[in-house]
C-alpha cells in the first residue's frame, strides 16, 4: 500500500492556491501558467478553503462579455458571494 502511495505522489503535482484578494488577472495568470483549470481559493494561510475558481467558467463569462476589462471586475466581495457566481467561483458549504 505504501508504495502505490509513493508511486502516485511522484506524479502528483504541488497545490496552486490564492487566497480571496488575489485579482482575477493574478488567477487567471496562474491558470493559463501552471496549466491548472481549477484553482482553490484558501485563507488563514491555508486553514480556510473557501471555494474554487474554475477556468471553464471564468472564460465563458469572458467571452459572454466582450466589453468588460479584468481589471473592471470588482474582487472585494468574496463573502458576500456576489458577483462571483457569474465569475466561475464556486463556494464551499
Amino acid at each position: 500500500m505504501n508504495k502505490e502511495i509513493e508511486s502516485i505522489q511522484y506524479y502528483a503535482k504541488r497545490l496552486v492556491s490564492v487566497d480571496s484578494s488575489a485579482s482575477l488577472k493574478k488567477v487567471c495568470s496562474l491558470m493559463l501558467s501552471e496549466e491548472i483549470s481549477y484553482l482553490p481559493i484558501i485563507d488563514n494561510n491555508g486553514r480556510r478553503n473557501i471555494g474554487v475558481y474554475k477556468r471553464k467558467d471564468l472564460f465563458k463569462w469572458f467571452i459572454s462579455n466582450p466589453n468588460k476589462s479584468i481589471d473592471e471586475v470588482d474582487t472585494s466581495g468574496i463573502d458576500g458571494f456576489s458577483e462571483f457566481s457569474k465569475l466561475g467561483f464556486t463556494k464551499i458549504k
